[in-house]
């Protein structure tokens, strides 16, 4: 399937808890490709937790959100996503990063965030 050409990864730099906002996920969502209905993500989801460090793997098109962090203290991640060259990410990190920090940076973070990617054009 075209749709599932991606991976989704979630590096936990805090450990996550059931009280400070952990990732939702809809098991198996990714089996059927719809846009999610709010009543039934709330009545089918799972929390996932994990200790700092651990990682979670899956398909972009899973249904899957960040939850409300009740605690004093920030949950905080890094998020990845792994796409075929061909495919054109759906962020814009150019566009997410201010102009400041675009000119001040290195050749090596220039190429971290992009700045030389070329995606086709239809």
């Amino acid at each position: 399937n075209f749709m599932s050409m991606n991976c989704q990864m979630l590096i936990m730099c805090d450990d996550f808890t059931l009280h400070n906002g952990p990732t939702a996920v809809v098991p198996f969502s990714q089996r059927h490709i719809s846009w999610p209905d709010s009543k039934h993500f709330e009545e089918e989801c799972v929390q996932v937790t994990g200790r700092k460090g651990s990682v979670l793997l899956f398909t972009g098109i899973l249904h899957h959100c960040s939850t409300r962090n009740n605690s004093d203290l920030a949950r905080t991640s890094i998020l990845g996503q792994y796409l075929c060259k061909f495919v054109a990410p759906m962020e814009n990190i150019r566009e997410q990063v201010c102009e400041d920090v675009q000119s001040r940076a290195t050749p090596r973070m220039k190429q971290l965030l992009g700045a030389h990617q070329i995606y086709p054009k239809l």
